[in-house]
């Protein structure tokens, strides 16, 4: 049963693949949520994963986990809510994609 459970929470957290290096990611996914004032709480980083835990301006729980796939894909698994907010995510991924394209 509590298999189920995780397997659901995956589901609903927005995946996205970013092709930049996992310091890079890591950065921009910091800046990004800066910019979109999200207050970050508590950040966590080591070689193998990365993650940072705020909350919107309304108090919205924000979690954004960073994985490196390859020295140069980057996974961005965002979470926004209790059960997900695609939208929100999106616009995260979406920030997260403009801030690594303007460091180019």
């Amino acid at each position: 049963r509590r298999r189920g459970i995780q397997e659901y929470e995956v589901l609903q957290a927005m995946e996205q693949v970013h092709a930049a290096p996992y310091d890079r990611v890591w950065d921009a996914t910091l800046r990004a949520l800066r910019t979109l004032n999200i207050a970050v709480s508590d950040t966590q980083k080591d070689q193998i994963s990365a993650k940072a835990v705020g909350a919107e301006l309304d108090g919205t729980s924000v979690t954004v986990t960073v994985l490196p796939v390859t020295k140069d894909a980057t996974s961005v698994r965002v979470r926004v809510g209790t059960f997900g907010d695609r939208p929100a995510s999106e616009r995260i991924q979406g920030e997260i994609a403009v801030v690594l394209k303007r460091a180019t």
